[in-house]
């Protein structure tokens, strides 16, 4: 999957290694600068772990890992009726848009400090479990 993750670990001024040790797996430990080389190259899948991962070492919303992409235009036709703010933020989106929204107002609700980080990784855990 194509990613801007070497984009902002560059730009963080991350080396490989570095990145990795700021990334603590399962079991503890640090994953290996192999493994981020491969998910930054698309070799290995980016699941939305590996997104919230990344995305906390590098201080950044897991949605900016992704390339940037714009929502297709709206068919001719298509309602004209005023429509709230919400309907507008979600008439284009598909399902991962919308688990990104939610992650995104997460981690807003944990720097406002109205959730704790466990809230947080339990909603996340919550949010993704397929």
């Amino acid at each position: 999957m194509p990613n801007r993750i070497r984009e902002l670990r560059e730009k963080a001024g991350l080396s490989l290694q570095k990145l990795a040790e700021m990334i603590i797996k399962l079991d503890g430990e640090p994953t290996s600068a192999q493994q981020i080389d491969r998910l930054e190259k698309g070799q290995r899948r980016l699941t939305q772990d590996w997104m919230n991962s990344i995305s906390e070492a590098l201080g950044c919303m897991p949605f900016e890992l992704l390339p940037e992409h714009r929502p297709p235009k709206p068919e001719k036709g298509a309602l004209t009726q005023p429509k709230t703010k919400a309907l507008k933020a979600a008439e284009h989106l598909q399902h991962e848009d919308i688990q990104i929204r939610l992650l995104e107002e997460l981690d807003a609700m944990r720097r406002r400090g109205e959730i704790t980080p466990e809230q947080l990784r339990k909603e996340r855990r919550r949010l993704f479990k397929n």
